[in-house]
């Protein structure tokens, strides 16, 4: 496993904010009560400026939120500042926060890493959690440390946050920092489920799923847990959902719902879930047809490098759909799907170089492109291939074969990065 695929599962969970500033502001938004909340502004002010901490820290959520008074994020950094420097460990998370996203203070990584360490030597959960994720990735100069991160994520943990339960869960799966062990993967997974944490959730389903951890197979718990998964809001869950009711996958095909599940599985830029819901566009099932609509959400996916999308965007450029006809893009996007082992978008390139299709003909280009696509079952790259070797020289041929050989090279190199 490597740590980059390590790293894209460990972020799933959405913990305070890592790469999505916006979604820390949000989930600042909810702070946690104190003394002073629904107080109001002008008696937490003047406690807060007779000294009292917890005051101070009252008083930056409330410049923070908006809540009585005009939201103003520099008023809540120096409050904050405040009460952190008089030692309270939630203050202190909060001026990390701060400084790690810039509001109200220039952004600041080093000092966002110290007031964090400060936070988390009193035991501060979320401060824990960041500090697994900045060692996990070794973010902001620190380097990558899967010893350190486990127990930031352990000692936030044991404080019951259900993000770094999740976190210590894929440690284990994926055998990153711990030796690898569904069984205990599974444990952590469990703890953070129980406490409503959706991607673990999901994790629970593909372990009923498949049987693993020591659980035995269990289509109906796997189903329990994918569905709630899709209620608590994680992308995956919903777009397996999806799937669920698009194959009728042990229920009856229900188009409606699929719709449903992959729309809010696609809001959250799950490449899979935007690609099948810009195919419902395309083929006009459950909605009329509407090219404008599919190429948006096949673009999106296509960004993201799923090959399905990237062969239809470039379809689209080839016949004019919601686009202006455009051959070069149309190679473009064929051939970075074809490079994803795309055998559809082998057969588009083999058709346009075959026909001189915003190029010179080129017969060794398209035996190449043929022949690949016919390795992958394709029936008209075969009827095709076997068409073309009839006309084929013996240029064309030797062209061919190493472009055939240059080209399952460059998708062997591809396959193993």
């Amino acid at each position: 496993m490597s740590l980059k695929t390590f790293c894209s599962a460990l972020l799933v969970a959405g913990g305070l904010f890592m790469g999505d500033a916006a979604l820390a502001a949000q989930a600042f938004d909810k702070p946690a009560p104190t003394a002073f909340t629904d107080k109001p502004f002008d008696t937490v002010k003047a406690a807060a400026e007779k000294g009292d901490p917890v005051a101070m820290h009252a008083l930056g959520l409330l410049y923070f939120t908006g809540k009585g008074v005009e939201r103003n994020w520099s008023e809540a950094f120096k409050w904050a500042q405040k009460a952190a420097e008089a030692g309270m460990a939630e203050a202190q998370f909060r001026t990390a926060f701060y400084y790690d996203g810039g509001y109200g203070v220039a952004e600041d990584n080093a000092k966002a890493v110290e007031w964090y360490r400060k936070a988390a030597a009193q035991g501060h959960a979320g401060a824990h959690a960041q500090l697994g994720n900045i060692a996990v990735l070794g973010l902001y100069g620190e380097k990558v440390d899967f010893a350190a991160a486990y127990e930031h994520y352990r000692a936030a943990a044991e404080k019951g946050d259900a993000d770094a339960m999740y976190d210590l869960g894929v440690m284990y799966e994926y055998g990153e920092g711990r030796d690898k062990s569904d069984a205990e993967a599974l444990k952590w997974y469990q703890q953070a489920a129980a406490r409503d944490q959706a991607s673990a959730a999901y994790k629970l389903f593909v372990f009923y799923d498949g049987g693993r951890g020591g659980l035995s197979k269990d289509a109906v718990k796997s189903r329990e847990w994918l569905i709630k998964a899709a209620k608590l809001g994680d992308d995956d869950a919903q777009f397996e959902l999806g799937d669920v009711y698009y194959y009728g996958k042990d229920v009856e095909p229900d188009l409606a719902e699929a719709f449903k599940w992959f729309g809010l599985s696609a809001m959250q830029d799950n490449a899979e879930a935007q690609y099948s819901l810009g195919y419902m566009y395309f083929a006009g099932e459950f909605l009329e047809a509407d090219n404008d609509q599919a190429y948006k959400w096949f673009r999106k996916a296509a960004d993201q490098d799923d090959g399905d999308a990237q062969y239809f965007v470039g379809y689209m450029f080839l016949k004019g759909l919601s686009v202006k006809t455009s051959y070069a893009d149309a190679k473009s996007w064929f051939e970075r799907a074809a490079m994803q082992g795309h055998g559809s978008a082998m057969l588009q390139l083999g058709i346009m170089a075959e026909n001189a299709m915003g190029m010179a003909q080129d017969r060794g280009s398209a035996f190449a492109w043929y022949s690949l696509s016919a390795e992958k079952k394709n029936e008209e790259a075969k009827e095709k291939l076997k068409a073309l070797e009839g006309q084929m020289n013996g240029a064309d041929k030797s062209k061919g074969k190493t472009l055939l050989a240059e080209r399952k090279a460059a998708l062997e190199a591809e396959a193993n990065k």
